[in-house]
Formats: C-alpha cells, sequence, structure tokens
C-alpha cells in the first residue's frame, strides 16, 4: 500500500483530492451538524503532497476552508438540540487543523523539492564524472596511457586498468609496486627516484627508464607527474605512464641511419677532395704537355721563322743570287707560317674539339 501511494502520478493525487473532497461536503451536507465530519477534510488534503504543487495544495485547502461552514449550518439539525458554542468550536478546531495539516504539506513539499533538487543535482554531477571518467578511460586505451598516483607518507600507489596492461601485471595482485619496482633496471631506478624526490608542485618531473616486461622483454616507460597537495597538507603524486618502446626504436634506427648517412658523408666528402687533388694534377699534367707541345712545335718553327725574316730585312745590295736566295727565304718563311697555322688548328681541336658542341662529348670521345 505504501509503495502505491509513492508510485501515485501527480494527475491522479489532484483527482483523488477532488473526489475525496466532494465525499466529504457530499456526507458533511446529510448527516447531522453536531457531527464534525469536516476534520476529515485534513486526511484529504494530505493527498495533496502526491501532486507536488503547492498552488494546487492552498487552492483546494482554500475551497475545503470556504465549505466547512456551510456543512454546519446547511447539515440537519442536530440529534441531542440546537447547535451550540461545541459543535461551532468543533467546527473552527477542524479548520485549524485543516490549515496546520496543509501548511506542514506545504513544508514537506518544498523540503521535498529541495531534496529532488539536490538529488538530481547529485546525479548529475556523478553522471559527469562517470562521462569523464569513461572519456578519460577511452583516451587512455586509444593512446596506450595510463595513469597513477602515489602517496609518499604510506607509499601507497593506485593505478589505472591501462598502466597493469602496461606494466603486464594482475590488477589483483596486492604486491604489485613492489614488482614492477624490482621489474625496473636498477640504473634508471636510482635515476627515476632522484627525479620524483625532486618533484614539487611548481616542478613538473619526466623521466624514460627501461622495464623488463613479464611477456614482451624489455620496454622503454615514458613517466611524467606532478605533486598536488590535498585538504589535509599531505602531498601526492599523479602522473602518467605510456608505453614508448616503438619510438625508442624508431629514434635508434633514425640515429643509425644518420651515423650512417654522416660516414658516407665523410666518404663522399674524402673522393671528392681526391678527384679534386686528381684534377689539378690532370690539369697540372696537360700544361706540362702543352707548354712542352708549344716549345718543341710551334716554338721552333717562329725562331726559324725569325731567323729567316732577319735574313730577309739584312739584305743589302740584291743581286740575281740574292734575289733567288731571298726568294727561297720567303718560300720558307710562308712554309713555316703554314705550318704555325696547322699547329694551331690542331691544337686548338685537341684542347676542346668542334663535336663536343656540335654532337656532343659521346661522339667527340669517340672521334
Amino acid at each position: 500500500m505504501a509503495g502505491a501511494l509513492l508510485r501515485i502520478k501527480p494527475v491522479h493525487a489532484k483527482v483523488l483530492v477532488c473526489l475525496l473532497g466532494l465525499l466529504v461536503f457530499v456526507i458533511d451536507m446529510v448527516v447531522p451538524a453536531d457531527l464534525n465530519v469536516a476534520i476529515f477534510y485534513s486526511f484529504v488534503i494530505v493527498l495533496c503532497a502526491w501532486s507536488r504543487s503547492l498552488t494546487f495544495l492552498w487552492i483546494t485547502t482554500a475551497i475545503f476552508a470556504v465549505v466547512t461552514m456551510p456543512g454546519l449550518l446547511l447539515s440537519p439539525p442536530p440529534v441531542a438540540g440546537p447547535l451550540s458554542w461545541v459543535d461551532w468550536a468543533n467546527r473552527w478546531f477542524g479548520l485549524g487543523a485543516l490549515l496546520l495539516v496543509a501548511g506542514f504539506i506545504d513544508l514537506r513539499v518544498r523540503s521535498y523539492r529541495l531534496l529532488e533538487a539536490a538529488v538530481a543535482a547529485t546525479e548529475a554531477a556523478e553522471k559527469r564524472v562517470r562521462e569523464s571518467e569513461a572519456r578519460l578511460n577511452l583516451a587512455q586505451s586509444a593512446g596506450h596511457i595510463g595513469s597513477w598516483e602515489w602517496n609518499p607518507a604510506n607509499d601507497a600507489y593506485a593505478w589505472s586498468e591501462e598502466c597493469y596492461e602496461i606494466f603486464g601485471i594482475n590488477p589483483g595482485d596486492e604486491t604489485f609496486a613492489s614488482k614492477w619496482m624490482s621489474s625496473i633496471d636498477p640504473v634508471d631506478l636510482n635515476a627515476l627516484k632522484t627525479a620524483t624526490a625532486k618533484c614539487s608542485p611548481e616542478l613538473d618531473f619526466e623521466f624514460d627508464y627501461r622495464y623488463q616486461h613479464p611477456s614482451r622483454g624489455m620496454r622503454w616507460i615514458h613517466a611524467r607527474g606532478r605533486m598536488f597537495a590535498r585538504s589535509n597538507d599531505r602531498s601526492h603524486l599523479f602522473g602518467i605512464a605510456q608505453d614508448i618502446t616503438e619510438r625508442k626504436q624508431v629514434e635508434s634506427i633514425l640515429q643509425q641511419s644518420q651515423s650512417m648517412l654522416e660516414v658516407l658523408v665523410e666518404q663522399r666528402t674524402a673522393d671528392l677532395r681526391r678527384l679534386s687533388a686528381e684534377l689539378l694534377q690532370a690539369q697540372d699534367e696537360e700544361r706540362r704537355k702543352l707548354a712542352r707541345e708549344l716549345h718543341d712545335s710551334f716554338g721552333q718553327y717562329l725562331a726559324v721563322l725569325k731567323i729567316d725574316l732577319d735574313q730577309l730585312s739584312g739584305a743589302g745590295h740584291v743581286t740575281e743570287l740574292a734575289r733567288k736566295r731571298n726568294a727561297e727565304l720567303l718560300s720558307e718563311c710562308l712554309e713555316t707560317v703554314g705550318r704555325c697555322i696547322v699547329e694551331t688548328r690542331t691544337m686548338s681541336h685537341l684542347l676542346h674539339p668542334p663535336l663536343l658542341d656540335e654532337a656532343g662529348f659521346a661522339s667527340a670521345a669517340r672521334w
């Protein structure tokens, strides 16, 4: 019965109040006046609490208060005699009880509204917390990032589910903290303790350490945390843990590639230096060869040409024999000039064959 009353809807409560109020009014009109049936209005008004409407409560109370006195004046006369002050006092007592119950219901409805608002606010806050936790768990799962908390006062740890997954430890294992610590590389463990000891509310700590996973072997873990002060002045460390083994492997590959690239660059630089030295040496050889060719061929021709021209310029009286000799010298000079021209063309062709411009290097090389 109590459960049914608690589940009654507001509209049903209003209809029930109206019907019961009308029933009490009808009964009050047909029974003798000395029977104070109006007191039952107080019980009917209690049902207004389920309507959850203060307006309906006070409108109903006003109607019940108005019809209370006609129920005394218009009902059949009393059985024991005419109306007395006792009958009037009973009616006024019923009216007071009605107002008192209405006031009590008003307070109860208001407190119930406040309670509903508080419950709704609590449920909304819990829903936001659950949604926030769900988003956090989703983000941690997607990014393979686990969150942790450490209380230095009692050396207590609290891990998220992703943390247990990262470190390969069963969440139900109560010794998970000691197992985690024993699997850290000893050198990195000391450095990690030093880094956490320096952590403060103003200074975060960030550290990469090696961890021996039970099934995956050696892994690289990135840890980052910050210290927060609680209300009891006790500081807790909050942070994240992420498996960065793949990133470390990529970094190692990149470092190896960079080292190999540097070695190749050094080798290529040494080769270029060697080729440059060989090129300079070849240039010197070609210049030496060119100088020798100019001295042995073109220089000799020019020397002969100069001697012949000197003889021609020093000739005095021209006789028939001298004229013949001069003709021979002139012919020899022309021949020497022709040889110089041929040697010059040959040398220029050898230095820069015209086929380089006409047919390209391949044809010039074959030529």
